[in-house]
Formats: structure tokens, C-alpha cells, sequence
């Protein structure tokens, strides 16, 4: 398995960026479950398939940290480039089976999961938010903004969590979160951004060989 041959979309002068990337939002997104499967099935059998939907799975995430870095004077094509030969290093490197819910196994620890917002919060130190409608979601909208609805984060739901609890949300905010939570005292989102950029510039360091 040293040496991987993957069919990737070409990132090339003729056709510029717009054309790439209309090409890479063509691979779908996958879940937790599938990312587990398809890394096992690679692991295991060296299925080349089953890399190469690893890979492709994440080329949008790739060229979104790249663009974030437009203005400082570095070739877009190539950082995305690059960006894209650490991400099959580190499909190569990934090991599925030292996942969050084997830990969890391994430290007889328990994750429970609740169709009640109430009784999630309750006791928590920190309530972490998503927004309910990405920015790739080709879903029915106005259902999924339904189905969520009673899920939003507000001063009440924030009251069932512990005195000390902290709001986190990996942006950018929808209507999952109320204002006054989002702004307030408990939020430590701006801090939580800024953490992200500094791992997202040490991802873009290693792939251009300065952390290896």
C-alpha cells in the first residue's frame, strides 16, 4: 500500500477554478459511518475504492481552507494542490479503529444520545452547536428547520446546564442559537475560531513539508 493511483479531478489552467470546483461538489458527503466503513475496508483489503472515496469525500474541505488564505499572496491552484496530496498522505495514515467510540469502549465510558433537548443540556459543561442548514445541504429546508426546531438554544434550554456551562459553535451561526446566547457571557465562539485557524494554517504547513 506505499503507492496509491487515484482518479482525481485535474486542477489545471484550462477550464480555472470554477471549473474544479464545480467538479469536486459532485462527490458526496459521508457520514461518520461510511468514513468508519470505507477506512476499514482500505485498511484491511487495500481496497483502492475505498481510499479514493475517502479522499474525494473531502476535496471541498480542502479547497475551503486553501480559498481562506487567498490574501496572502500564496497561488491558490497550488496550495489546493498541495492540500490535496496531505489529504491522501493522511488517508494512508488513518487508522479507523482508534475512533472516539472505541475509546469509549476501551474506558467502559458511555455516550448517550437524547431526542430531548432538555435532557441533553442537563448537567452539561459545554452545549456545542452546529448550524441545522449547511452551506451543501440539498435537503428539503423549510422540514429540516422543522424537525430542528425544538432544538435551538436559548436561556432556557442553557438553564438545564451547569452554572459554568459554555456555548460552542463551528460557524457560521443560523437560526439553531438565540442571540442573546451566541453574544452573551457563555459564548466562547470567537475563541474557538481563532483555535481553528491555527490548526488549519499547521494543516496547510505540513502539506507544503515545513512540519515534516
Amino acid at each position: 500500500m506505499s503507492r496509491i493511483s487515484y482518479n482525481l479531478p485535474a486542477l489545471s489552467n484550462e477550464g480555472g477554478l470554477a471549473a474544479y470546483l464545480a467538479q469536486i461538489k459532485k462527490f458526496p458527503m459521508l457520514d461518520a459511518e461510511e468514513e468508519f466503513m470505507l477506512a476499514k475496508n482500505w485498511k484491511t483489503t487495500g481496497n483502492v475504492k475505498s481510499a479514493e472515496k475517502l479522499v474525494t469525500s473531502h476535496l471541498r474541505l480542502v479547497a475551503k481552507i486553501a480559498m481562506g488564505y487567498k490574501g496572502y499572496g500564496l497561488p491558490l491552484n497550488e496550495m489546493i494542490s498541495e492540500g490535496n496530496v496531505g489529504l491522501m498522505q493522511a488517508v494512508k495514515k488513518f487508522e479507523p479503529e482508534k475512533g472516539v467510540r472505541n475509546w469509549v469502549k476501551k474506558n467502559k465510558r458511555k455516550i448517550y444520545i437524547y431526542n430531548d433537548p432538555k435532557k441533553a443540556a442537563s448537567g452539561a459543561d459545554v452545549i456545542f452547536s452546529d448550524k441545522v442548514i449547511s452551506l451543501n445541504d440539498k435537503v428539503n429546508k423549510k422540514k429540516k428547520i422543522q424537525a430542528f426546531k425544538k432544538f435551538k438554544i436559548d436561556k432556557k434550554l442553557m438553564g438545564f446546564a451547569n452554572k459554568n456551562c459554555i456555548f460552542l459553535h463551528c460557524l457560521p451561526r443560523g437560526n439553531e442559537v438565540s442571540e442573546d446566547i451566541f453574544l452573551g457571557k457563555k459564548s466562547h465562539v470567537w475563541v474557538q475560531a481563532l483555535n481553528r485557524v491555527h490548526v488549519q494554517k499547521s494543516i496547510l504547513l505540513y502539506c507544503f513539508g515545513k512540519l515534516r
